[in-house]
């Protein structure tokens, strides 16, 4: 092969991977809209409806968690929006300005929605199997989301110094990204910073969430017998009539309740249990395959590899990864309405 040949082979398989990355952001971009143009309205929707469902013990954290939701999907739209050519920002704010925030605001939302969902299934945990400490501690969701955010906020301050607006050519013609610019801190400890990054904001929220659902689910029993009223229905009282030592000694104090009712409410907590193991598994699964690439990508650089035939593969890759994670927002709105049904029934 002659030397015209190579550098004509190598303007084609350039050419290719422009083409390649002008047709996935075009489809991302179309997915980002359509899947905005549904979630976010949704999403304000279910705003207005809890509303009346304050006196929930989950009706703060699902109102933040709604909200970093939202602040997370808008972050994106805004941004795909901005990049194309509808220059929202032009003259007002440079490109490497609002990839900084976009980025601080995307990775604080993520981290906070995460830990808040912990912190959530981390109430009722407490509330089922310790009532009466639950009660006598009061309502602390407020509290407990303020530390979330300030903790989220703090722990993303990193990402307007490191992240910052890269070409994917050879000059800013051929289009830009965000990503970490490894000459600040050095590409070694840049790889190691991303992944305890994944690690706190995803995959270990994730686990402890999963945890804590089966440990409600599958624990029939109060882990402490101190303090706890023991139920029991009426067709028990007289089934133990003769056994009066029997039913004082062992089941005290007792709160009495109707036996259908006893039914009613268990199989209403696992089936409430049962849709947020759902949710948490569904919504583990779509983000997996998004933080698993971009963490295997921090350790073999696939986005700036030489072969551009690995960079092309590594762009449709991103791409469906990418339309993946967006299928977690619509679940959101979907699974509070679930919700709303749920405090529904509870109140009739």
């Amino acid at each position: 092969m002659t030397p015209e040949d190579s550098i004509d082979s190598l303007e084609a398989e350039r050419d290719a991977f422009i083409k390649d990355w002008t047709a996935t952001s075009q489809l991302l971009y179309y997915t980002v809209i359509c899947v905005s143009v549904v979630t976010l309205p949704a999403l304000i929707f279910m705003f207005i409806v809890l509303r009346k469902y304050k006196k929930s013990n989950y009706y703060h954290f699902l109102c933040s968690i709604m909200a970093g939701n939202f602040i997370l999907l808008a972050t994106i739209f805004s941004n795909v929006i901005s990049d194309r050519n509808v220059m929202l920002f032009a003259g007002i704010l440079p490109g490497v300005v609002v990839c900084k925030l976009s980025a601080f605001l995307v990775n604080t939302s993520s981290f906070f929605v995460h830990w808040a969902w912990v912190a959530m299934y981390l109430q009722r945990f407490l509330h089922v199997f310790f009532p009466l400490r639950a009660h006598r501690a009061g309502d602390k969701s407020k509290e407990i989301i303020g530390v979330l955010f300030a903790f989220s906020v703090i722990s993303q301050l990193w990402t307007p110094i490191l992240i910052t607006e890269l070409s994917v050519g050879a000059d800013e013609s051929s289009g830009t990204y965000c990503a970490e610019d490894s000459r600040i801190f050095g590409e070694t400890t840049l790889k190691y910073l991303i992944f305890f990054e994944c690690f706190m904001t995803f995959f270990l929220p994730f686990v402890l969430t999963v945890i804590t659902d089966f440990s409600v689910l599958f624990m029939r029993n109060p882990c402490t017998t101190q303090n706890a009223f023991t139920m029991i229905s009426a067709d028990e009282i007289v089934q133990h009539q003769g056994e009066h030592d029997v039913t004082t000694d062992e089941k005290s104090p007792l709160k009495i309740v109707h036996k259908s009712k006893i039914m009613f409410d268990m199989r209403r907590r696992n089936e409430a249990i049962r849709r947020c193991l759902l949710l948490a598994t569904v919504t583990l699964l779509l983000n997996l395959p998004n933080y698993s690439l971009q963490l295997i990508d921090e350790f073999y650089h696939f986005r700036e590899s030489n072969d551009l035939s690995i960079r092309r593969k590594f762009v449709r890759a991103d791409a469906i990864v990418y339309i993946i994670y967006l299928l977690q927002f619509p679940t959101v709105p979907l699974y509070m309405y679930c919700l709303k049904t749920d405090f529904d029934r509870t109140r009739s």
